[in-house]
């Protein structure tokens, strides 16, 4: 059996944690065993500071969120990465209910959802390129000798 500890809280005179820590401990399929603590403040201020900035970016977050999981609570970076999955897909899901209630959602034909310009004319030359490079491997050109 495998055993992950990450850095814990400076332990009171008794051996007990400060209050407001939370401390985890998992086991997961293949046996390894993880402890990790996290002060569950610190991370609300964290998510609302990574919101805000991956907002700001236009981007989803994980790839801040992630870290600052993994190096500031001390998270374990396989279950970092899960939590920042499953935050983000409960923020993209409140978001669409939202547009959803407002009725910001239409049907659109399938024309309307090429977001470049040039979508349709890319897409066409792209497929007459694997087209021609199909025909190429099936009648390859004969080789040049002298």
């Amino acid at each position: 059996m495998i055993t992950c500890s990450a850095r814990e809280p400076a332990s009171g005179a008794n051996g007990e944690k400060p209050a407001r820590w939370t401390v985890r401990e998992l086991v997961d399929a293949d046996g390894a065993r993880y402890r990790y603590a996290y002060n569950p403040v610190v991370g609300i201020v964290l998510s609302i500071f990574v919101g805000f900035i991956s907002s700001l970016l236009g981007v989803g977050g994980g790839f801040i969120h992630v870290p600052a999981l993994s190096r500031l609570l001390n998270f374990p970076v396989h279950i970092a990465t899960a939590t920042s999955h499953f935050v983000l897909a409960v923020m993209a899901l409140d978001r669409n209910i939202g547009a959803h209630r407002q009725r910001r959602f239409r049907a659109r034909r399938a024309q309307d959802r090429d977001t470049s310009g040039g979508g349709r004319p890319r897409s066409a030359s792209g497929r007459a390129l694997i087209e021609s490079g199909r025909r190429q491997m099936d009648h390859p050109r004969p080789s040049a000798s002298r």
